[in-house]
């Protein structure tokens, strides 16, 4: 994930069957969540993204502004 510039990464993409997360946010240390689940969205970006299973494929599409997740750590 790192070395590919990527912030986050989900355990299936590695082919781990488990619903967990491993997120890094520009500056600051990676953490995982186990079992997350989206509870709140807000506004709306365009944005220009890529897929870390899919090395050199890019595409714009809209995510949410800010999310707010739970899960346990």
């Amino acid at each position: 994930m790192q070395q590919a510039n990527g912030v986050g990464l989900a355990a299936p993409q590695v082919g781990v069957p488990l619903r967990v997360v491993v997120l890094q946010m520009p500056g600051e240390e990676p953490f995982a969540i186990i079992n997350p689940e989206i509870v709140k969205r807000s506004g709306e970006q365009q944005v220009v993204e890529g897929c870390l299973s899919v090395p050199g494929y890019v595409g714009e599409i809209k995510r949410s502004a800010s999310v707010t997740v739970k899960g346990l750590d």
